[in-house]
């Protein structure tokens, strides 16, 4: 699967695919499942918290929703898709630095309908 989002004026391409697990892994060197579900629990209320301008404001969240609060997650879900999608893309905090501002509600819905996809499961 993949997404188009523009960020900056720049259109940026995310792409999901089986081979995901396998490249977070070996770039991040943590379990994508592992850190997907941790953050799965932290994205309904981040979600809730992203202002009409497409901003997180995080003075939304609850104090006890701040706990374990990890973004870190989430830049390195938008990095590997991009990545997935563009193996030229220069390295995580160099590409993020492009950017004058990265609107974490823009990509959102983009982020976790990858996911979703990743997720689904087919009955026959």
């Amino acid at each position: 699967m993949e997404k188009q989002i523009t960020i900056d004026n720049k259109v940026i391409t995310l792409k999901g695919s089986g081979a995901i697990p396998i490249l977070y892994k070996s770039q991040f060197g943590t379990d994508f499942f592992g850190d997907v579900i941790q953050f799965s629990a932290l994205a309904g209320p981040l979600e809730q918290a992203v202002d009409e301008d497409g901003n997180l404001d995080v003075t939304q969240l609850k104090p006890e929703q701040l706990d374990g609060l990890d973004l870190s997650v989430l830049y390195r879900l938008i990095w590997i898709f991009a990545k997935h999608a563009d193996s030229s893309i220069a390295p995580m905090e160099e590409w993020f630095g492009q950017f004058d501002s990265f609107p974490l509600g823009d990509v959102m819905p983009a982020v976790t309908e990858i996911l979703t996809a990743l997720f689904k499961t087919s009955k026959k």
